[in-house]
């Protein structure tokens, strides 16, 4: 790949994380209290973001550096966590009750911290000392801009269908995760 495009397609990944972590912000907490008016509960779960990412991360990124698959180390790590998780916001919708919910919702942030903590540890093997502050940098607008497009379009498919952005958040994040992931050399 060329050294020039590298930074750039190292980025892009960070949409999807910033696309899912937009919904953990907002679309999440409105479809928590669709099955729950307790903000106790609609905490707890919120949260589980936070809380799985203080030993998930850790997780995988010790087993990550410890991998030897054809692969390469980091990418079935990202691709898993980035399948898994698009998988689980999609089903969240459509839990029933808070606990069904609660439970697709900690395996949603499971997955997602999964292949986050691998994807940023790949970022400074990948790229040169001389272009790691503007590949960070870039990742960080991408992020932005994943955000972006889940508060900006969330709410109005979420008036046609509290399913609707949840759906376009799992379809947006694989496809900015997996080509770019696949088109890396470790």
């Amino acid at each position: 790949m060329n050294k020039k495009a590298l930074p750039f397609v190292i980025g892009i990944p960070n949409m999807g994380v910033g696309m899912l972590w937009a919904m953990n912000m907002s679309l999440i907490p409105m479809l928590v209290s669709s099955v729950t008016k307790s903000n106790t509960l609609l905490g707890i779960l919120v949260s589980m973001g936070s809380f799985t990412g203080i030993f998930v991360q850790y997780l995988a990124g010790v087993l990550s550096d410890r991998s030897h698959f054809k692969m390469w180390k980091r990418r079935p790590f990202i691709l898993m966590g980035c399948i898994a998780s698009a998988i689980f916001i999609c089903i969240m919708p459509f839990s029933g009750s808070y606990w069904v919910m609660f439970l697709v919702g900690f395996l949603f942030y499971f997955s997602l911290n999964f292949y986050q903590g691998p994807y940023y540890s790949l970022i400074p093997e990948l790229v040169g000392n001389e272009q790691l502050g503007f590949a960070n940098g870039f990742s960080k607008i991408v992020s932005v801009l994943g955000s972006a497009v889940i508060f900006l379009a969330g709410p109005s498919l979420w008036a046609k269908g509290h399913y609707l952005p949840f759906i376009l958040a799992a379809l947006l994040s694989l496809v900015s995760v997996i080509p770019a992931t696949m088109a890396l050399k470790e």
